[in-house]
């Protein structure tokens, strides 16, 4: 749209050039050089109605593009700090679940102690019994 706008004072250019030229080669017909000249004012106006048209396009367009990066730029900012409260709170669990497993691990290496213990008892009396 940018290029839009910065051809339309070269476009407005060239149209002033022609009607310039025309009105040099037509000179006899001053008629069609009033004529001429009406068109290129007209076409003058227009083209900077455009133009004005255009540029409050654009400002609104912008404003409103600010607004909605703000806003996303905001949830996003929630969001991410949501999941990191959440990834913390997980990971948490995870320690729990973790101290747990040490625990019980703790605990079989206490019941296998006291098997080690009755294996070697029964073998003590097994072999007692043999002899």
């Amino acid at each position: 749209m940018n290029m839009l706008i910065n051809s339309i004072p070269t476009i407005a250019a060239l149209l002033a050039v022609s009607a310039a030229l025309a009105r040099l080669v037509l000179t006899g017909n001053r008629r069609l050089g009033q004529r001429i000249d009406g068109v290129e004012d007209s076409l003058n106006k227009r083209i900077d109605s455009v133009e004005t048209n255009l540029g409050k396009r654009i400002d609104e367009n912008s404003s409103d593009i600010r607004a909605l990066d703000a806003k996303l730029s905001s949830e996003i900012q929630a969001t991410n700090a949501k999941l990191s409260n959440e990834l913390i709170a997980i990971n948490h669990r995870f320690d729990v679940v973790n101290q747990r497993f040490d625990s019980v691990n703790r605990h079989f290496d206490v019941v296998n102690q006291h098997l080690d213990s009755v294996n070697q008892r029964i073998d003590k009396a097994f072999n007692l019994t043999i002899q």
